[in-house]
């Protein structure tokens, strides 16, 4: 006796199709062989029969459609078996076509060669002669069993035009076929491409990829999911796959100096085994450089490849995604739009191979953001003047100015066959040991042989053109340090430019109160912006708090930025050390201050004064340079230039 359900519900003894009845009768039958050898109580069966209104003899008549089966079945009436509270069937595996099925599925699996396992799947297809149960009416038991064969059947087909893709068959028409009557089942589609493909026909793959996508998020409000994603890769990624491996580094690297403890941490992450890093710093102190020297020193960590891009303000899809999906080879006019879905593309590129990514003048994390997560065994570098302390995924390496002997070393480097003697620590210290600044005064004295090292220091000393020296052709401490002000927004500007009128190289956080005529909260929210973008940076902790220091560079660009409306915050500013200084001095024995304490046109906070009060000598000693300045008054600070 053969029970076969994968098709329409058939009994065959051997010789003819035996006569089941009544739909009712046929689907009780049905309700038992989706669990055979599994007991059903009446009570279920009727609740599959009748879900809604059973009638009063329910129970009678299942009795009944039970007798008409073991008439039917005859000889082998004992299979249906009568137990407590109900009924069972007993099925021997080789008499239900589903056991054979799954037998020949097994073996087909366990197969060597992907042809072998082609040939054993198309048996176990013959199987089928339709959807499951596919003439019993629905019953709650059958509609979920229907639906398991169903997808049992839809996944072993997937296996087996893997195989026979793998086996190189022509299958382009019967998986049309298959996507046509299932056109949201991804793999399908994936492998209809992979064919067309495979047959020389990549336009025709790439609109059903389109098409699927377009339909999945007008239908589902998906995206595609890996299988399609995977088979578009594997399209447009073909002649990268094939290509040679990339390297954008340059033959002649700057020269790099000062740097190799920094080099030292940097080739540690890289070998490590979250190898990102942002290297950040204020503009000119030389990330590019050290980016391009450390890249060249882990080249051979990196095989597959080494790329470098420049971000700068355009739009990460527009510019570095398609930039680095080129430098692979990928033909850009089948790139996905958006930035989300070329970085999953870039990274499903680089799969399991090992590159590098050099991310040049990163603006902020919105522009890092769609190249994560980093593809396991690819490195990747960004630069950039903010601190990007909202990518935590990336071990962060700040780079401060030089210390003095290595700002000299750079300086002789730069300077070429120039004899430099400990005379030039004049022009090193001018430049605040900035790498840009030491280069462009380097280049002066390399091209200007008449030049003695005394010209250029005496040029550098006066503070009203320092920036004109330090600026040649198109490389220049202003270009420099106006990009990295241009990004701000206008209250940070205000603030970096007050700020550069100080003339003073370090100062407390309170100041900013005064400076922006704001509450102390708002306005130090403003100088951690500054903070975060390398245009201050921390100096310590001292009587009032957090201290901080501007880069004299920095200072004077932002004083030629300022506008002479700033004058109104310096005079608050000044009224705020005068009456911090009265504070201080009323705790001190002998009387140094003023006869009366200033009016209060504008005072720093309470508790300002209260900690100026409580260490008054130590605030000025901390203070001694800025009080001095405001006392010399405008002909000694920057800020006369404006008047």
């Amino acid at each position: 006796m053969e029970f076969r359900i994968l098709g329409p519900l058939e009994l065959f003894d051997g010789e003819q199709n035996l006569a089941l009845g009544t739909p009712r009768t046929r689907a009780l039958l049905a309700v038992l062989l989706t669990a055979p050898g599994q007991l059903f109580s009446i009570d279920r069966l009727v609740d599959e029969l009748w879900p809604e209104e059973p009638p009063e003899d329910a129970r009678a008549l299942i009795h009944s459609y039970i007798s008409r089966l073991r008439r039917v079945l005859g000889n082998a009436s004992g299979r249906l078996v009568s137990r407590k509270p109900g009924y069972l069937v007993h099925v021997d595996e080789n008499e239900l076509d589903l056991h054979r099925y799954r037998q020949r599925v097994a073996e087909a699996q366990a197969a060597r060669t992907p042809q072998d396992r082609v040939e054993l799947l198309r048996l176990a297809e013959k199987s089928w002669h339709g959807p499951p149960f596919a003439d019993v009416p629905p019953t709650p038991a059958i509609v979920a069993a229907a639906a398991r064969l169903t997808e049992l059947r839809l996944a072993t087909l997937e296996e087996q035009f893997d195989a026979a893709l793998a086996a190189e068959h022509d299958v382009i028409a019967e998986l049309a076929e298959l996507v046509a009557a299932h056109p949201l089942r991804e793999r399908f589609v994936a492998q209809l491409m992979r064919a067309l493909h495979q047959a020389g026909r990549t336009a025709e793959a790439l609109d059903a990829c389109q098409r699927t996508t377009d339909r999945l998020r007008e239908e589902l409000g998906v995206d595609p999911g890996p299988a399609l994603r995977d088979a578009h890769l594997a399209i447009i990624a073909a002649p990268a796959c094939a290509g040679r491996a990339p390297c954008q580094l340059p033959d002649d690297l700057p020269p790099l100096v000062g740097r190799d403890d920094a080099l030292a941490t940097g080739r540690e992450v890289l070998a490590s085994a979250s190898p990102r890093l942002a290297v950040t710093g204020p503009g000119g102190v030389g990330k590019t450089t050290f980016a391009l020297w450390l890249a060249h020193r882990e080249r051979d960590r990196f095989p597959d490849g080494v790329v470098v891009t420049r971000c700068g303000s355009a739009p990460v899809d527009e510019a570095v995604l398609t930039r680095l999906l080129g430098a692979f080879g990928l033909q850009l006019d089948r790139l996905p739009a958006t930035p989300r879905e070329r970085g999953e593309l870039f990274w499903g590129l680089l799969g399991t191979r090992r590159a590098l990514i050099v991310l040049d003048d990163v603006p902020d994390e919105s522009h890092v953001r769609p190249l994560l997560p980093v593809a396991a065994g690819c490195g990747l570098v960004v630069t950039s003047r903010r601190r990007l302390a909202g990518l935590e995924s990336l071990r962060s390496l700040p780079l401060d100015v030089l210390p003095a002997d290595a700002a000299m070393s750079l300086l002789r480097t730069e300077a070429g066959s120039r004899e430099i003697d400990e005379d030039a620590s004049s022009i090193v210290e001018v430049c605040g040991g900035l790498p840009l600044a030491i280069k462009v005064a380097g280049a002066r004295l390399r091209t200007r042989p008449n030049w003695k090292v005394d010209d250029l220091a005496r040029r550098l000393a006066d503070t009203r053109g320092r920036l004109d020296w330090l600026q040649l052709g198109d490389l220049g401490v202003r270009t420099s340090l106006v990009q990295s002000v241009s990004c701000l927004t206008d209250d940070q500007q205000r603030l970096l430019c007050r700020l550069g009128l100080l003339g003073t190289g370090e100062f407390a956080g309170w100041v900013t109160a005064a400076l922006l005529d704001r509450d102390l909260g708002e306005a130090e929210r403003v100088l951690d912006d500054l903070v975060e973008a390398h245009l201050v940076e921390p100096a310590g902790h001292g009587v009032t708090g957090p201290r901080y220091r501007m880069h004299d560079l920095i200072g004077l660009v932002a004083a030629e930025l300022a506008d002479p409306g700033d004058l109104a915050s310096i005079t608050r500013l000044r009224l705020g050390w005068l009456a911090l200084a009265v504070a201080a001095d009323d705790q001190l024995a002998r009387w140094f201050g003023p006869d009366r304490e200033p009016a209060p046109a504008w005072r720093p906070p309470a508790d300002t004064i209260a900690q100026v009060a409580a260490d008054p000598l130590r605030w000025f000693d901390e203070e001694y340079d800025a009080l001095a300045a405001a006392m010399r008054g405008t002909d000694a600070v920057p800020w006369a230039r404006l008047g």
